[in-house]
């Protein structure tokens, strides 16, 4: 219970886009609208130092068969000062999840792992405190390619990732707008990896999956 609790907490804060408030800082921040500050040269090295490390916790994303909230454990790093993260273990599985053809879809069905790697954009704004950054969340060309063995054949899979998209959840009737983004406070990390669509050989399926990560140092 308390695990389904903090999914409705977090997918609650983040639904709302760029007026989202904190769900990893304080609770004073309700009705607020975001106003984004730049951030100065030092501000940022100082942001990544506090968040650089290794995180461990979970991806968590909607399983299109029981239609609810799951989990599968998960690590990654933050390096300063390239602002480099790096997922190692990301699960190939949870990209089952919106593709439609059967067939395709049992492809994805094992527990192969990718990696997943990109770059940390900070910014600020007024509900910034200290140890509580937020920031933008860009893989690496906003892409993932790799080949998934079947017996004899190979076959190629290319994900699309976006920075801003509408997608269904387990809690929502209808699509709400997810950004890329991502909050740090006192050790704990959560962040967006968006789906946009996913290739495999000649077929394109456009999934519309927010998955999200959540894990401590």
């Amino acid at each position: 219970m308390e695990k389904k609790r903090l999914l409705l907490i977090i997918l609650i804060c983040w639904v709302v886009g760029m007026s989202i408030t904190s769900c990893l800082g304080s609770d004073d921040n309700e009705n607020k609208v975001t106003v984004l500050y730049p951030l100065t040269k030092e501000q940022k090295a100082a942001q990544l130092r506090d968040m650089a490390g290794l995180y461990n916790g979970y991806i968590y994303f909607t399983n299109d068969t029981t239609g609810l909230n799951d989990s599968i454990p998960m690590s990654w790093t933050v390096t300063a000062p390239d602002s480099t993260f790096r997922i190692n273990n990301f699960p190939v599985k949870v990209l089952a999840n919106g593709v439609s053809d059967l067939i395709l879809r049992k492809l994805f069905k094992n527990d192969n792992v990718r990696e997943v790697s990109g770059n940390i954009i900070p910014y600020v704004n007024e509900f910034n405190k200290d140890n509580y950054y937020t920031y933008m969340v860009m893989p690496a060309n906003y892409a993932l390619a790799f080949t998934i063995q079947e017996g004899e054949t190979q076959h190629q899979v290319n994900v699309e990732f976006a920075n801003q998209m509408a997608a269904y959840t387990s809690t929502s009737y209808y699509p709400v707008v997810f950004y890329s983004n991502g909050e740090y406070s006192k050790s704990k990390m959560l962040a967006f990896l968006l789906v946009k669509t996913i290739k495999v050989d000649n077929s394109t399926f456009t999934t519309g999956r927010a998955l999200y990560f959540y894990g401590k140092k």
